[in-house]
């Protein structure tokens, strides 16, 4: 995220609730080990992602990803961003498509769409 957002006019939207999972994510033993080989902290990680994100206070509340109601932070911030789309991997907001103007798309589509 930090490395595709760097210099590339690309904003990647934050809320307080996505901030406080990402967080969470973060400490998982399996993800921690990820970026302690690299060298680096939990904090250093937080940083970094603040730093390349933009972060919006959301007001939109939604209730529309009915498998997963936590993922629907992800949308409301998307939209309460102005976002074109919502990136992600996860198939309960993939499965969604499009919400207010927000597309979901994969990485690997999002990569497809920016070199156009």
């Amino acid at each position: 995220m930090v490395a595709g957002a760097e210099g590339r006019g690309i904003d990647s939207l934050l809320s307080e609730e996505i901030l406080a999972e990402i967080k969470r994510i973060l400490g998982c033993e399996g993800v921690r080990r990820v970026y302690e080989e690299a060298e680096a902290s939990r904090e250093e990680m937080v940083t970094a992602i603040v730093r390349v994100g933009k972060l919006i206070d959301v007001a939109t509340e939604l209730n529309i990803v009915c498998e997963d109601p936590s993922d629907n932070k992800f949308i409301g911030c998307a939209v309460d961003g102005n976002a074109n789309y919502n990136v992600s991997g996860d198939s309960h907001l993939l499965r969604i498509g499009q919400h207010e103007g927000v597309k979901g798309l994969t990485a690997n589509e999002s990569l497809e769409a920016t070199r156009r």
